[in-house]
């Protein structure tokens, strides 16, 4: 269905805030869409801040964001509370935690806030320990199975025109997928990043977009940050935060005793993974959705993946096929397109 017009957006909010004791003061001002499709409003409406925030109504994580926001403001997490909500239409007024995103602010001070980010993603899989959510799901063998479906279909088939050879992608996931199987588990936000993260006065982060939670490998939102799709951070910026992220998780009892080493390979499995599914993802928003807003990030993404290939050896036959025919011709078809 086409997303709803500003005005009748509009109309909403006005009709919900007095059930707040709230009215508007200014227009709603679009904040930009996520990949996702969700949507967010600013707008004035006294204090304390709030966001509207849309999402098509047959989004099957929107009870999941509901339940999740209840359960991480029980259990003291800086994210958005849902102070009301329409599941009818998809659109929900929640508290406004700030204007700005951490990768607005980590260029000034990347150690610093990187580590906030490690401390408020402690905070989240330590709650998840204490006080496991009902609402999370586990990263299952389906769930796996859906996003290793991305890469080959949308990149390289839809975008670049060409298929791996039989069986290249699945034996590759088999050995990337092994932290998933075997790892210690944490609760996994998935899209743990700059971009979903918000600095806070008191120097804390805020989180939000947690809504895809599940039951995953320890590894998972470490790398994630660190290797943000959309910064272009390296193992010179990441340690710190990687050993202070392991002396709180250790701290907390979430490290796993002798658990250094196979930590680092869990690591490189879960990023590896991860850029492979991005990369599908990023393609299917210009092939599908006709939103080019990622294409820019294709590159540096498949520079990330390649590397982290090299430094571990983990799917050869991988990294031998992409550096002989996918690069290439993802680096033709972004000169042919003039991508950045």
């Amino acid at each position: 269905p086409a997303r709803a017009s500003l005005p009748a957006l509009t109309g909403w909010v006005d009709e919900a805030l007095p059930l707040l004791g709230r009215q508007r003061s200014s227009p709603l001002e679009a904040l930009g869409l996520e990949a996702s499709g969700r949507a967010f409003y600013r707008f004035e409406a006294g204090t304390p801040p709030l966001l509207l925030m849309t999402t098509p109504p047959e989004d099957p994580t929107l009870p999941s964001f509901l339940n999740l926001s209840t359960w991480g403001v029980a259990q003291g997490l800086a994210l958005p509370a849902v102070q009301l909500f329409d599941l009818q239409t998809g659109r929900m007024l929640l508290d406004d935690l700030g204007t700005a995103t951490l990768s607005d602010v980590m260029a000034h001070e990347p150690e610093r806030w990187g580590c906030a980010a490690m401390d408020a993603l402690l905070a989240w899989q330590r709650a998840g320990h204490v006080a496991p959510p009902d609402a999370a799901k586990r990263y299952d063998r389906a769930r796996l199975d859906l996003e290793g479906s991305l890469f080959t279909p949308w990149l390289c088939e839809g975008l670049l025109d060409i298929s791996p050879p039989d069986g290249l992608l699945e034996e590759s996931l088999q050995v990337l997928q092994r932290p998933f199987r075997e790892g210690p588990e944490v609760l996994v936000h998935l899209d743990w990043h700059g971009r979903n993260l918000l600095p806070q006065a008191d120097g804390s982060v805020a989180i939000v977009d947690f809504q895809d939670a599940r039951w995953g490998p320890l590894a998972y939102d470490v790398v994630s940050f660190c290797w943000d799709a959309y910064a272009p951070w390296t193992s010179h910026h990441y340690a710190p935060w990687l050993a202070h992220y392991r002396a709180g998780a250790e701290r907390l009892g979430l490290w796993p005793q002798g658990y250094a080493e196979q930590f680092t390979t869990d690591f490189f499995c879960c990023g590896l993974q991860r850029a492979l599914k991005v990369l599908g993802i990023f393609a299917r928003l210009w092939l599908r959705d006709q939103r080019p807003t990622h294409l820019p990030y294709l590159q540096p993404v498949y520079a990330r993946l390649i590397w982290g290939l090299e430094e571990t050896g983990l799917a050869p036959a991988l990294e031998g096929w992409l550096k002989a025919v996918l690069g290439p011709r993802l680096f033709a078809w972004a000169h042919a397109e003039g991508a950045p």
